[in-house]
């Protein structure tokens, strides 16, 4: 509250209770804003999409889903704080959300839904719930990756770089793509499993006993 009053040029919070009635009522405002944006330039994106001659593939969708921060309609601290309400206020999160839910998101989880040919409507909800989590992670350590906060972050992670973009993509394709481990042709049994060779039994041996002192 106190960085908002600052932004707006005011010396006490008074003006904004007012204006708003509550905190609650702000930040409902504040979470509106963001959602509205990225609905209005997720529309934009689906319809240029949809108007295109080529095929439409889930990669598509995911970049229109993170779209709105790569392309700075919203910002990063936006996600962070659309998390912290989450955790803070889940009830009041979902109200929200469930208000403001956007035709485009709607749209988007249509698509992923005929693009990947789930087995049922539950096994690609489930999916669709950890993507959700994984989108929100992604963009939430992208933001503490860059700032101060994730100065060990730094050390291994260029947020900037399309590569790791990649790997992200790579990975969420892989949330809603991926059948269900029992119908993969290669799931092997405990009977199928490779066993161990005497090799490696026998450094097992000599490292246990080098363990126990022999």
């Amino acid at each position: 509250m106190r960085e908002i009053v600052a932004a707006a040029g005011h010396k006490n919070a008074g003006s904004i209770r007012y204006h708003f009635g509550s905190k609650e009522n702000l930040i409902r405002e504040i979470m509106v804003d963001g959602l509205r944006r990225s609905e209005e330039w997720r529309m934009k994106q689906l319809d240029q999409l949809e108007s295109a001659s080529t095929k439409i593939t889930i990669r598509d969708i995911l970049l229109i889903l993170v779209g709105p921060v790569r392309h700075d309609i919203v910002t990063e601290t936006f996600i962070v704080f659309l998390a912290q309400v989450s955790l803070g206020n889940r009830k009041f999160y979902d109200e929200v959300i469930n208000k403001e839910i956007q035709v485009a998101i709607k749209c988007c989880v249509d698509y992923l839904r005929a693009l990947s040919r789930p087995p049922s409507d539950d096994f690609f909800d489930n999916r669709m719930a950890l993507l959700s989590n994984y989108v929100m992670a992604y963009l939430n350590s992208q933001y503490r990756g860059r700032s101060a906060q994730g100065i060990l972050w730094r050390k291994h992670m260029d947020w900037n770089s399309e590569a790791l973009l990649e790997h992200f993509l790579e990975t969420a394709e892989w949330i809603i793509r991926a059948s269900p481990s029992s119908t993969r042709a290669d799931d092997q049994s405990a009977d199928t499993r490779p066993k161990p060779d005497d090799s490696r039994k026998a450094h097992f041996a000599d490292a246990m006993a080098e363990t126990r002192g022999e």
